[in-house]
């Protein structure tokens, strides 16, 4: 005899299945049914944190994981953020991956505990910017909002300066001018896209910089990040 797990064996092996089978074929299906939605939910949560880095985008905030100022601007093992750890910026820069991607996978499949390796890393490896607030620890980050996260009307500007660019390639293939292609308001977000650019550089150059104290740091993140937001909104609103 072969030792079976309860609910598999149950349900494939024992008499009491080939008994339903023999009298009642037509509940083949519905017999199944909690195996195949057990199976498929397994099967999502494994290729989800995988399928949101293929595609770049956070299926449970609907936000990018690499934000676009980044990935129109920067190589990929440069796009990192202030939250970034240290294991995956030495792991990015060999594989040539985006950090902030790594970072995703490790919390994707190992969740908030596997998050604290990247941190014990950062650690023991003497990582000077390490941050020490209770907004970036693995359990409380979760739960608070830094003042320097990125917001939602960053993603707005770029998801409607793709779609500008787009009605502009769409005019310039048809001669015909697409209904709500804007032509200045695309000039103003191209314009605003580059002082996004020049942005994002001040902020990596504040992250790699030894010298600075973690609360200079911060300090010096969240006003770029102010300022981002406000060229963003004028950009939007005019």
């Amino acid at each position: 005899r072969i030792p079976k797990g309860a609910d598999v064996g149950i349900r494939f092996f024992s008499n009491a299945f080939q008994k339903m089978m023999d009298d009642n074929p037509h509940k083949f299906k519905e017999y199944f049914a909690p195996i195949v939605e057990a199976m498929l939910g397994i099967g999502i949560a494994i290729l989800k944190p995988a399928f949101e880095v293929m595609v770049n985008k956070n299926t449970f905030t609907g936000a990018d994981i690499v934000p676009k100022y980044q990935e129109d601007a920067l190589p990929p093992k440069m796009q990192y953020g202030a939250y970034t750890t240290g294991f995956s910026k030495w792991l990015g820069e060999k594989l040539d991956v985006a950090p902030r991607k790594i970072d995703h996978l490790i919390a994707g499949y190992a969740g908030t505990p596997g998050m604290f390796i990247p941190k014990g890393v950062d650690v023991l490896m003497g990582n000077k910017q390490l941050s020490t607030s209770k907004e970036d620890l693995p359990i409380s980050r979760a739960l608070l909002y830094p003042k320097y996260k990125n917001s939602q009307i960053v993603q707005d500007f770029y998801d409607e300066l793709k779609e500008q660019t787009q009605f502009e390639n769409e005019y310039k293939a048809t001669k015909k001018r697409p209904e709500w292609f804007d032509p200045q308001k695309l000039k103003r977000m191209k314009d605003t896209r580059k002082k996004l650019t020049e942005l994002n550089k001040k902020e990596n150059t504040a992250i790699e910089d030894p010298k600075l104290s973690y609360d200079r740091r911060k300090e010096i993140i969240a006003s770029i990040y102010d300022q981002r937001n406000k060229i963003v909104e004028r950009a939007l609103r005019k």
